[in-house]
């Protein structure tokens, strides 16, 4: 579960987001890795949208 470092940010304004990922690959399943976090969002006017934060994993 994502853990927000803040729910209100202004524009410009920059929050951590820690992830964490208790998942093991199995053999085989080692080497890069793209994920995609969709993480909802909500600007003060109440309009809602979706950001998605992609990242790459390298496991060995």
């Amino acid at each position: 579960m994502p853990v927000v470092g803040a729910t209100t940010i202004a524009p410009g304004q920059e929050v951590p987001v820690v992830l964490s990922l208790p998942m093991g690959m199995h053999a085989g399943m080692d080497g890069p890795h793209v994920f995609r976090i969709s993480v909802p969002v909500r600007n003060g006017a109440g309009e809602s949208a979706v950001v998605r934060l992609y990242f790459k994993a390298l496991f060995k």
